[in-house]
């Protein structure tokens, strides 16, 4: 049986801690423990190369965009750099994603090696728009990590226009409707 997403995020962020407090000692155990740890993910990684490569000489673009689309295998995938779909096409696709569930309003303004441009449209309060922004950073976080930088531009709501127009108040003639 096999995780689901939440479980394969708590094992992802608890191999992240390990690595960072093996990472943290200078002791000749730590980086012996390190050389380990990076021997076996090149013996993992080349075996996944192998299964990719024998999944594109089969000819199923089905298969490996399936596999792409797996959070976990998404993940071996980009740390092997063998994902399957390029990185600006991950990042519109969660964009798009994002925009479907907040009812649109999510843009993607430009796509440069190692950092996005969002626009994001006016929310109705302030917690709208942060949550939006967060849901944005977030979902490129996850589907291309290796996107080093994300900026949101929010664009702002138009003014709404006065119902009688304030020159009309100061012009000394009638105002249509007025008394």
């Amino acid at each position: 049986m096999s995780w689901d997403d939440e479980q394969t995020r708590e094992h992802v962020g608890r191999v992240e801690s390990l690595l960072s407090a093996l990472e943290a000692r200078q002791d000749a155990a730590g980086a012996q423990a390190l050389e380990a740890v990076r021997a076996l993910v090149a013996l993992y990684g080349d075996c996944l190369a192998r299964v990719v490569e024998r999944v594109e000489r089969s000819g199923d673009r089905a298969l490996l965009t399936e596999l792409g689309e797996d959070e976990l295998v998404s993940h071996l995938l980009l740390v092997h750099d063998l994902h399957p779909v390029d990185t600006e096409t991950r990042v519109r696709r969660v964009l798009a994603e994002v925009a479907r569930f907040a009812g649109g309003g999510v843009e993607l303004l430009s796509f440069t090696d190692g950092a996005v441009r969002v626009r994001i449209g006016p929310g109705g309060c302030g917690s709208t728009s942060a949550r939006l922004r967060a849901a944005v950073e977030d979902a490129v976080a996850q589907a291309a990590p290796e996107v080093g930088r994300v900026e949101v531009v929010e664009e702002q709501a138009p003014k709404a226009a006065a119902v009688i127009p304030v020159e009309a108040l100061f012009a000394g003639g009638s105002v249509p409707g007025g008394a």
